[in-house]
């Protein structure tokens, strides 16, 4: 009698423990729940509701910094198998070949009320320059938070761009006026035409587009009387050679009997990809 009272009990206790569970939403509708979720902080990122979307996802000041996710897109959402209260929503946003990936993570609050309690990629910092410069370094070993992204990349930011500071300067002043194979010229007073030459000694490519180069203009006493930018720059400058520009019109100064050139980078962000592939560094130097 008291073995069949022991099997009843565990059967009542495991018909009581299914029906319980599956009073309990699906894995299913726990996934679309959460999808449902990110999407609408997107929704209200996007428009701009950011105390709407601070509701939805708490964490959101400690990042600060972070992305607008136009065209966002769920591309799939799991489950964790040791927490099912906590699901994990993968997406994607921008356009074309410039969609970027990005994850959620979905949790419940005290309350019981699902919110959103981490992030990867939404950060401004995900997959920087300085995010890769600060990986490489092994500064950053922690990726999988924005939160901690951000805060790594807002308190090393400054020495980084001090690197991209100097790398700066030293290609501006690693690229040089030749005077043999410049050959400019007065044209009736009216503008100055010809061929200008440079040398680039780094081995760092400046991209088109990425730089403006100045003529500078000098009297017969070596004073410099005149400065002009010179606007085609859509060829680049490739390492360790010689760069030859024709110039069809430019202003000038009359008394002028002499010039030089400089270039000054306008865009450095070739520059920061290479520190983040090229740099040689570790983690010590931020």
């Amino acid at each position: 009698m008291k073995g069949n009272v022991t099997i009843w009990t565990i059967l009542v206790l495991g018909i009581l423990g299914f029906t319980l569970q599956s009073c309990g939403p699906s894995e299913e509708e726990r996934k679309k729940s959460a999808e449902a979720l990110v999407r609408s902080f997107a929704d209200e990122l996007n428009m701009q509701n950011f105390q709407s979307a601070k509701d939805i996802y708490p964490g959101l000041d400690s990042i600060n910094q972070y992305n607008v996710l136009s065209n966002f897109n769920v591309t799939s959402s799991t489950v964790k198998s040791d927490d099912p209260n906590c699901v994990t929503v993968m997406g994607d946003y921008g356009i074309g070949e410039y969609r970027k990936p990005i994850q959620f993570s979905i949790g419940l609050n005290s309350e019981g009320k699902p919110f959103i309690s981490k992030s990867k990629g939404l950060s401004h910092f995900y997959e920087s320059p300085l995010y890769n410069a600060l990986k490489r370094s092994g500064c950053l070993t922690n990726i999988e938070s924005d939160a901690v992204i951000h805060q790594e990349c807002i308190q090393k930011g400054t020495k980084f761009e001090s690197m991209v500071y100097q790398l700066k300067n030293q290609l501006e002043e690693g690229i040089l006026f030749e005077k043999t194979g410049s050959q400019l010229k007065n044209n009736y007073n009216i503008h100055i035409s010809g061929e200008l030459m440079l040398r680039n000694t780094t081995n760092i490519n400046v991209p088109q587009y990425c730089y403006d180069i100045f003529i500078i203009l000098y009297d017969r006493n070596g004073q410099m009387v005149h400065s002009s930018k010179y606007d085609f720059n859509n060829d680049p400058i490739l390492a360790n050679q010689l760069h030859q520009v024709t110039i069809y019109s430019l202003d000038y100064s009359r008394s002028f009997k002499s010039y030089s050139a400089i270039v000054k980078i306008k865009d450095d962000k070739f520059l920061r990809e290479y520190i983040s592939q090229s740099g040689n560094f570790n983690c010590s130097d931020f």
